[in-house]
């Protein structure tokens, strides 16, 4: 059965197999009887795109589904001390995240966040939280991946084909290098076949669509609760 945050991960999934798709036809391109040295050059740089566009879908398949989580806390209105332990401290984190950061927050302002705090689960205010960037956001990895789930208090078993999301280190990594000029295009793409990026992206595919079908039901049946 299908809900909304898996409707929206197969939204997002269209973009990669399009971004496949151009990249079976520049790889025609790059290696038919008319090939050229700028066919081929674009073709590399497609490749190392891939990196890019797979760390894309994972990074905003665990937002929507965190974000999906605390929506689901505030439109239920579920007061902090129903939270499990782990909840109510990201809960806490991100009031004291709201406060300012450690170099720029007084200590008055720390203080008053923390009555502020008390008042609210006192009061049995109902939880409210939102994360401007993931716990590893920019490098997330499968271990990223397995400690949001933790701290949500789900227990994620990735299948087996999945290879348990070693993909995403890899993918991690050349886009860090990438996007800070470790690496060129042409380097990262020239070490990647066609073949080897689809089978990476089917078995990426595979561990976040069992992501978000375990995170869709464990908010719906609101797991994160005492």
């Amino acid at each position: 059965m299908s809900g909304p945050l898996l409707d929206e991960f197969k939204l997002r999934k269209v973009e990669v197999d399009l971004w496949f798709g151009v990249l079976r036809s520049q790889e025609a391109r790059a290696t038919g009887r008319r090939k050229s040295n700028a066919a081929e050059a674009k073709f590399k740089l497609l490749k190392a795109g891939t990196f890019l566009v797979l760390y894309n879908l994972t990074e905003a398949t665990v937002r929507i589904c965190v974000d999906a989580l605390w929506d689901r806390i505030k439109e239920q209105g579920i007061p902090v001390v129903d939270l499990k332990p782990e909840v109510r401290e990201l809960w806490v984190g991100s009031r004291f995240r709201q406060a300012g950061d450690a170099f720029s927050a007084s200590g008055k302002k720390y203080r008053d966040e923390a009555i502020a705090i008390l008042r609210d689960v006192i009061g049995s205010k109902p939880a409210e939280a939102r994360f401007r960037t993931l716990s590893g956001g920019g490098n997330l990895d499968q271990f990223a991946v397995l400690e949001i789930c933790r701290s949500h208090c789900l227990r994620f078993r990735p299948p087996l084909r999945s290879r348990a999301g070693a993909d995403l280190a890899t993918i991690r990594d050349r886009r860090v290098q990438l996007a800070h000029g470790l690496m060129t295009f042409d380097e990262v793409g020239a070490g990647y076949t066609t073949s080897e990026l689809e089978q990476l992206k089917s078995r990426t595919v595979a561990y976040l669509e069992s992501f978000v079908r375990q995170f869709e039901r464990h908010v719906s049946r609101e797991g994160f609760k005492l």
